[in-house]
């Protein structure tokens, strides 16, 4: 499991990623995110992120690791704005936060921008770092970030995937076409590594999903694995409920139907390839 019972029966999660853009740099042909796949990526306003941040924590009482993720993060201007707000807001909720980066970009371009990113970084302390992803392609500049990062006194990793391909490599999530019955989903839901590590948990557009999956079959019209936490129609007491029943009490997803799985005998591809 990865929840606890807390204060007012709120939930604890282990790891949440918060994607605040799919806008990409890179175009990854087999981006979990799907973000080179979009005519126009999600990319909400501050205020929108701030209210969905409210949301989630009206329902979860602590989240250990909270990620902050896209896309690619550093698209985002106001990159420190979101992150002071976590932590002016709900710093005694969040356990550690950390930035997933491609590393092929700097953090904010302007020196103003730098600055203020810098301040939002450290307050945090060592309850803060950025996973930085080496892949074959620009690996110099994430070696560069890296650079620049302990330059300023961020505390930054580099994921080396040059060298080290992680569990052997990407998988191939597959299309979007149903794949299997009931009972083929739910061999699937027992395969796969997603929801033995406590799903990949992450919220966009006011819904929260297990998955990156459950969320692009709702954009297609046909997904129901989600909780809407924007919801202002439905008190509080009732999505914890919802919540509590998507990601713990072990059912398979609906979503598994469509997916091939991050399973221990998918087919490994070299991490990063880019679309033609």
């Amino acid at each position: 499991m990865n929840y606890t019972e807390a204060k007012n029966d709120a939930i604890r999660l282990k790891v949440f990623c918060l994607p605040i853009t799919l806008r990409c740099n890179l175009k990854y042909k087999l981006c979990g995110a799907h973000s080179p796949y979009y005519k126009n990526p999600y990319h909400p306003t501050l205020n929108s992120i701030k209210r969905q941040i409210d949301a989630l924590f009206d329902v979860v009482g602590f989240i250990d690791k909270f990620d902050i993720g896209g896309g690619e993060p550093f698209l985002r201007i106001d990159l420190p704005d979101i992150m002071n707000f976590l932590y002016q807001t709900y710093r005694e909720q969040i356990g550690h936060l950390r930035i997933i980066t491609n590393g092929t970009l700097m953090p904010l371009k302007g020196s103003a921008d730098r600055d203020s990113f810098v301040q939002a970084a450290i307050i945090w302390n060592d309850d803060f770092n950025i996973i930085i992803d080496k892949y074959p392609v620009d690996a110099n500049k994430s070696e560069a970030v890296a650079d620049y990062l302990h330059q300023y006194g961020v505390n930054s990793e580099v994921r080396d995937y040059t060298d080290d391909l992680h569990c052997g490599g990407w998988v191939d999530f597959g299309d979007l076409t149903l794949k299997y019955d009931d009972l083929g989903g739910k061999r699937m839901f027992e395969k796969c590594s997603v929801p033995r590590q406590g799903f990949f948990t992450s919220i966009c557009d006011g819904k929260l999903f297990p998955c990156g999956r459950a969320r692009i079959l709702y954009e297609r019209g046909f997904g129901t694995d989600y909780v809407n936490l924007a919801d202002e129609t439905l008190n509080i007491e009732y999505k914890r409920n919802q919540l509590y029943e998507l990601l713990f009490k072990g059912n398979p997803l609906k979503t598994c139907k469509y997916c091939n799985g991050m399973c221990d005998d998918s087919i490994r591809y070299k991490p990063a390839e880019q679309l033609t």
